[in-house]
């Protein structure tokens, strides 16, 4: 899994983190946790703007690990798992009841599936889905690409925003412990 990695130069802060003694780490983690969710979403704006995809399905694929004062790191990471062909503006009869006219998606180009078909299981997933051999069973679900190689492409993207409100996070949030001593 793609994962972005970033240090951070703290000089300017060190005098105030040393008056806090051991509540620092606590500053400095809730620092890093803000200017990572802001990462994640300037991560997920690019990605889905060059895959075609809705903000919020690859946003909830971009998972974060929290910074903790023992552990003063985040890490992001992008899911390798590929991605239901319904996110990729599928289109079609639902259900086609034979009258084969297939699904259109668009994956970089408009793409025609002749043999697809949309449907809703009986557990309220909805799919793009293909059968298969002479007796049109198994049923399989088509899927698109994973997030992971647009991920990869675009972390800079993401190391800038986050080293951005890193900065600004990191004031606000001494300041503002610095406020309650």
């Amino acid at each position: 899994m793609p994962k972005l990695v970033l240090r951070l130069d703290s000089k300017a802060a060190e005098a105030k983190l040393a008056a806090l003694g051991s509540r620092a780490p606590q500053v400095v983690a809730r620092s890093l946790n803000r200017a990572a969710m802001s990462g994640r979403t300037a991560m997920a704006r690019v990605v889905s703007k060059d895959m075609g995809l809705k903000v919020g399905d690859v946003r909830e694929r971009i998972t974060m690990r929290d910074a903790t004062p023992a552990r003063l790191s985040v890490t992001l990471f992008a899911s390798a798992k590929r991605l239901p062909l319904i996110l990729f503006r599928a289109t079609g009869p639902e259900p086609s009841f034979g009258r084969g006219r297939g699904v259109g998606a668009t994956l970089g180009g408009r793409k025609r599936y002749p043999r697809a078909f949309i449907a809703t299981m009986g557990s309220g997933h909805r799919g793009v889905f293909e059968r298969r051999g002479k007796l049109r069973l198994p049923i399989y679900e088509l899927f698109g690409p994973s997030i992971a190689l647009v991920f990869k492409k675009h972390e800079q993207v993401g190391i800038d925003r986050v080293q951005e409100m890193l900065e600004k996070t990191l004031g606000h949030e001494l300041e503002f412990e610095m406020s309650r001593s």
